[in-house]
């Protein structure tokens, strides 16, 4: 699909873009300026093209993230639809369409996914404990205010300077416990219960966190007994048997020797009756969405 903005683009009057960081399918990450903060962000654009549902898509995650303050989970500082007319109109890009263009204004992050990390081979045992200690710190946050994930995997998993951040809630899981429905996410990483049409919980993202892990250890033979367990304790095909996020994120710090400042107490209350097996009681937070937005880049998402 080819790209709606350009370089020198504003958004909402407020958001000059600079350049591309990362695409994906459907949406492209861009480097931007916020003019009225004078602070650089990351603001992720749909191109040419782009189905209607994607506005819901990029509203829930906005929603879906804005609602969680973590320092794994990518900050998002905005959401917009800016219009787009015939000369004269709010922004005119004349050789566009003409309609409303939705756009997520993100954290600006620097640094690549574990996907491009794994590019180049599996990591030590227990430097792959530490980065997924850290999503399953986050994920817990999540689980905790009654959102599943739905598409944990490498490509949303950023690796930066001052840690590791979890990204892209498009598809993010917020609504009350129905089966049935499209199966979202990425096959190789997807739960089986949700192959079959079974309403996602947070042991679906436990699933998936242990592909993750089980990606970043292959081929290593000093991997302690309790992170071998734990994976295998992921993959399980019974999903009321697999650990939550939270005892996920205790075993990997305690065998990595990684503090969490997030992880909450040991005997903290748990499950939600809308999500299933979780972290804690929680209201969802917005709407579920269809679709995700797919990869967004190694620097960006």
């Amino acid at each position: 699909m080819p790209e709606i903005v350009a370089p020198g683009d504003r958004l909402g009057d407020r958001y000059r873009l600079d350049r591309p960081l990362g695409a994906g399918g459907m949406a492209t990450v861009w480097r931007a300026v916020d003019l009225v903060l004078d602070r650089a962000v990351a603001v992720k654009v749909p191109k040419e093209g782009w189905p209607e549902e994607f506005t819901r898509r990029l509203r829930q995650e906005a929603q879906a993230a804005a609602g969680l303050t973590h320092p794994s989970i990518t900050g998002v500082y905005d959401y917009g639809e800016h219009r787009i007319g015939p000369e004269g109109a709010e922004g005119a890009f004349p050789q566009r369409r003409q309609g409303s263009v939705p756009y997520v204004v993100m954290e600006l992050l620097d640094g690549e996914s574990l996907a491009a990390r794994l590019s180049r081979g599996p990591l030590p045992w227990r430097e792959a404990a530490g980065i997924c200690a850290r999503v399953a710190d986050a994920l817990a946050a999540a689980h905790a205010a009654g959102i599943v994930h739905r598409d944990v995997k490498p490509a949303n998993v950023f690796l930066t300077s001052v840690g590791v951040k979890v990204l892209d809630f498009g598809i993010a899981f917020t609504g009350p416990a129905t089966a049935g429905g499209p199966v979202l996410g990425t096959p190789a990483y997807v739960a089986p219960e949700l192959l079959t049409g079974a309403h996602p919980t947070p042991a679906a993202d436990m699933y998936s966190l242990g592909v993750v892990l089980r990606a970043c250890l292959t081929a290593g033979p000093d991997i302690p007994d309790e992170v071998a367990a734990l994976t295998a304790d992921c993959l399980r095909e019974d999903p009321e048997t697999r650990p939550t996020a939270r005892e996920a994120a205790r075993v990997l710090a305690d065998a990595a020797g990684v503090q969490l400042e997030q992880l909450p107490p040991a005997g903290a209350a748990n499950t939600p009756a809308d999500l299933g097996r979780s972290e804690g009681p929680a209201e969802p937070a917005a709407a579920s969405a269809p679709a995700g937005a797919g990869s967004e880049g190694e620097r960006q998402q």
